[in-house]
């Protein structure tokens, strides 16, 4: 089975023209399925601040029995998937049978025995990397426990995969809100997420403090939020402050 077909420059022009999620979901379920991937799954990682970070994870999956994505859901095994946390820490595609359960813990035992009861076959992780810490992980399914792929796969799969999770973080760009700062709420907030008090920022900026609170509260409006913490840390998921 080759991986060449997913990876070549045409094929992911063409996944990176899509212009919705649905699409795209159906193109990569398609791409997956030409090459022997029977199943897969997409988890997104918004930044904390970010418009759309949740305490619910955001999981895309097909292919998998429908009892196992209600019970992953319900039992919220992504807080237990050894294969998850290890991806999620890792710059390379690894195989599911990969994980070393000697060193689980006993939540992550318990998540691996239920995976296992499933039979739902081995398979790959792969991480995947987006802007502003926009990240994911990409579980693909074989099926079966023979590792299929080389080094090689492993290395085409993953540059599909990472395609795939930049375009849906640009697709969902343009949904999500978009917060136009000014030069000096900008400025302001540089300083305020450093920790400097009202009348240090006013100093620094060489303006009056309630000229400054103003700029802040002006931030606080646009950003939907109501305190230096939210704001900072609201700002560092837009992009507009760099730790």
């Amino acid at each position: 089975m080759t991986t060449k077909s997913i990876s070549n420059s045409t094929f992911l022009a063409e996944l990176m023209d899509n212009q919705t999620v649905d699409d795209l979901r159906e193109d990569c379920r398609l791409a997956c399925r030409s090459v022997g991937i029977i199943r897969n799954s997409y988890h997104h990682y918004p930044p904390i601040g970010a418009v759309d970070f949740t305490d619910q994870l955001m999981i895309f999956s097909d292919g998998f029995p429908e009892v196992w994505i209600h019970r992953y859901a319900e039992e919220r095994y992504d807080r237990f998937d050894p294969i998850v946390k290890r991806a999620l820490n890792s710059t390379k595609a690894f195989w599911w049978s990969d994980i070393d359960e000697s060193r689980l813990t006993c939540e992550e035992r318990a998540y691996v025995t239920d995976w296992k009861s499933q039979h739902l076959g081995n398979g790959l992780a792969v991480p995947v990397f987006g802007p502003n810490d926009r990240n994911g992980y990409v579980g693909l399914g074989i099926g079966i426990e023979e590792k299929i792929f080389d080094a090689e796969d492993l290395l085409r799969l993953q540059t599909f995969c990472n395609a795939a999770h930049l375009q849906y973080c640009e697709i969902t760009s343009r949904e999500r809100e978009h917060i136009n700062l000014s030069r000096r709420e900008h400025q302001t907030m540089k300083f305020v997420a450093r920790g400097l008090a009202l009348h240090e920022v006013a100093t620094a900026m060489n303006l009056k403090e309630n000229t400054v609170g103003t700029y802040l509260r002006r931030v606080y409006q646009k950003l939907g939020v109501d305190n230096r913490v939210s704001a900072t840390l609201r700002c560092l998921a837009l992009g507009y402050l760099h730790v």
